[in-house]
């Protein structure tokens, strides 16, 4: 396999970012036909049949629903079709065929006789097989075994697909679509019958059922993602956001314990709701974004735009300026749920329309700049102190809007800490805080967290968030920022110090992997977001990443005592444990590539023989991602002796067999 690979350079490392193999995914959609009610789980009112018999000479197809007939539980009933032609017994042509051309529609149309009537309309290139589940009786049968099934097009043109055998039962039915095969009008499926085309031909009657019908889309090889690499900016608690998540999308997180300043705070022990900011955007480029305190009346809860959501709230917006200051505004707002008109009122009626809301902002201050230390510090019910980089302002709230604060949380109240674009050019951008914390009062407040190690302290804090994924706490020494596209399914990234040794790449997103420091994936705008601290680099310097997608080419056979140990020569380290003779125990069968990391694309049935050709062993196990747990009551030694187990790949051949470490049985 060849590599294809970019190098970069960022300050004193080098990077190589490549992708190996392919993903499969789908071009198309599965097609669900109508009616519901033959579906599994459909819905059981729907039975419109959708039915249309597009030309015929003289055959007589009929179509019913009929609830007493289901191929599975799940499915209410199946469509009942009979199909009569009258062969040679005919007055005026003894040799005129049936020539009968009918069936269903790929959606709901009702039925209808002309296959231009419209309606959804496909490319059959998308798709794989027809399939669906029939029941025939052949005592009910005469002079007709076979329905011959087509797929049809708005044109009139139709796609053979093959031949169904009415045999007794249920049958499932698969049938291949071709490849190469062309119809970019299909609307339909059904038989096409020439019957009664010789002077001897019998007339002909024909029964069967038909449910659980299914249009497969046809994987499609999609290309490998793409990956780049680069230094990593910001630290401690990572607060990142989508473009897609557009200008309001508000990130943060809130206390999980209840924290209200009301008859806590006092000037001797006053109540302080901080914050520092250590990382934004560069105000330059990206002016006007915002950071935020809340302080909500209510439960603690994952709100994320609580400004607009909740009835009663306190709002320390910041907002940087693009000469690199900052601007910030304290807001207060009661009574107005699904509204924020309160919270940017000047004056009373205000600048944001005349309204009757009260003057909700109570200070506009400027600051030094976004990056420090904001604090919002009461020392009583009323008294507010606000604080921030080059800023420090004493307001005072109306003691009305604090009981209205203490009525509509029902005396709960939580804080929350967060950014905001608050533009669509600020979309997709992210910041970072480096501290958050609630202290003082007569209740000994003392969350303070300095997010110095991830993962997010879920005791403490709780994300309210328009994108979760897109929060987390940052490793200390996060190097370097690793991203790639979606969808990655079954691909690892992993890196490697030097790509002159094929056996030296670790993998840093195999979950089962220890490594020094763990992995945090964000994930945002269909693509992944890495971290990866120095700690888990080999050479920090130096680092070079890929993407893989493994592939199976060997089994593996763990014994207990024994683990998976890629890029060893064995691909295990450890020692059986002791096993006697009867002593049920678990093996462990893994599918690997070459250098014995687990590849979890495969689901491959395989077979456990043993060179112990007594021992008690289990029925074939599936692989699921790449590993089968075989049960302790499902195999033993049955005698004494020095015995290995081998596991052999039943569906392909592609994948060598794997045999375990002799071990000695007593």
């Amino acid at each position: 396999m060849k590599f294809k690979h970019q190098i970069r350079k960022h300050v004193a490392a080098a990077s190589l970012a490549f992708a190996l193999a392919c993903s499969t995914g789908l071009a198309a959609s599965d097609i669900i036909p109508p009616p519901g009610a033959m579906q599994p789980g459909g819905d059981s009112s729907d039975t419109t049949l959708n039915f249309g018999q597009w030309w015929s000479d003289t055959g007589t197809p009929t179509e019913s629903f009929d609830t007493s007939k289901h191929s599975a539980p799940s499915i209410a009933g199946s469509v009942h079709v009979v199909f009569d032609a009258a062969g040679t017994n005919q007055s005026n042509n003894p040799l005129k065929s049936a020539n009968c051309a009918f069936g269903n529609w790929f959606n709901a149309e009702g039925d209808q006789g002309w296959l231009g009537a419209g309606g959804l309309l496909f490319d059959v290139a998308g798709y794989q097989s027809l399939t669906f589940d029939m029941y025939s009786d052949p005592t009910l049968n005469s002079n007709l075994t076979t329905i011959s099934m087509y797929l049809w097009g708005g044109g009139y043109d139709k796609l053979y697909l093959g031949d169904v055998t009415l045999t007794a039962g249920w049958q499932h039915v698969v049938l291949p679509i071709p490849p190469a095969s062309v119809m970019t009008d299909c609307v339909g499926y059904g038989p096409y019958e020439w019957y009664n085309t010789d002077a001897s031909t019998p007339p002909c009657h024909a029964e069967y059922w038909f449910d659980n019908v299914k249009l497969v889309a046809r994987p499609v090889a999609l290309p490998p993602p793409v990956m780049t690499v680069a230094p990593v900016s910001g630290s401690r608690l990572y607060l990142g956001s989508g473009v897609a998540d557009g200008a309001g999308a508000r990130q943060g997180i809130y206390t999980m314990s209840q924290v209200p300043w009301i008859s806590q705070a006092s000037p001797g022990n006053p109540v302080t709701y901080s914050m520092t900011i250590s990382s934004v955007p560069n105000p330059a480029l990206y002016s006007n974004y915002q950071a935020q305190i809340f302080l909500v009346a209510g439960a603690p809860n994952g709100t994320a735009a609580a400004d607009w959501n909740f009835s009663d709230m306190g709002f320390l917006q910041i907002a940087d300026n693009a000469d690199g200051t900052a601007t910030a505004r304290f807001m207060w707002k009661t009574n107005e749920s699904g509204g924020n008109y309160m919270l940017w009122n000047t004056q009373f009626g205000g600048s944001a329309g005349t309204n009757g809301y009260a003057a909700g902002t109570l200070a506009i201050m400027s600051a030094t700049g976004m990056i420090g230390n904001w604090s919002v510090t009461f020392t009583s019910d009323t008294d507010v102190t606000v604080t921030g980089p080059g800023l420090s302002t004493n307001l005072s709230i109306p003691a009305d809007w604090v009981a209205s604060f203490t009525s509509a949380g029902s005396g709960a109240m939580y804080a929350n800490f967060g950014v905001q674009p608050n533009s669509a050019g600020n979309a997709g951008q992210a910041a970072c805080l480096s501290r958050a914390s609630v202290t003082g009062g007569s209740a000994a407040y003392a969350i303070s967290d300095n997010f110095t190690v991830p993962p997010l302290n879920t005791t403490l804090w709780g994300k309210a968030a328009s994108d979760g994924p897109a929060i987390g706490v940052l490793p200390a020494d996060a190097q370097f920022w690793v991203q790639w596209n979606l969808p990655a399914n079954y691909f690892d990234l992993i890196t490697t110090p030097s790509i002159a040794n094929p056996r030296s790449w670790v993998s840093l997103t195999t979950p089962s992997l220890l490594l020094p420091t763990p992995i945090t994936i964000f994930t945002w705008d269909n693509t992944n977001r890495v971290p990866v601290p120095a700690s888990d680099l080999a050479n920090p310097n130096q680092a070079f990443f890929a993407m893989i997608k493994r592939t199976a080419s060997q089994l593996q056979v763990l014994l207990p005592g024994e683990t998976n140990a890629p890029n060893t020569a064995s691909g295990k380290i450890g020692t059986p444990d002791p096993q006697s003779v009867g002593n049920a125990f678990v093996l462990t069968v893994n599918a690997c590539d070459s250098t014995w990391h687990i590849a979890a694309t495969c689901n491959d049935t395989v077979a456990i023989t043993s060179s112990d050709s007594t021992a008690f062993l289990p029925s074939n196990p599936t692989l699921v991602s790449g590993t089968a747990v075989i049960s302790p009551a499902d195999f033993f030694f049955g005698q004494a002796g020095t015995w290995t187990v081998t596991a052999t790949d039943v569906t392909t051949n592609a994948v060598a067999a794997g045999t375990s470490t002799a071990i000695t049985v007593q």
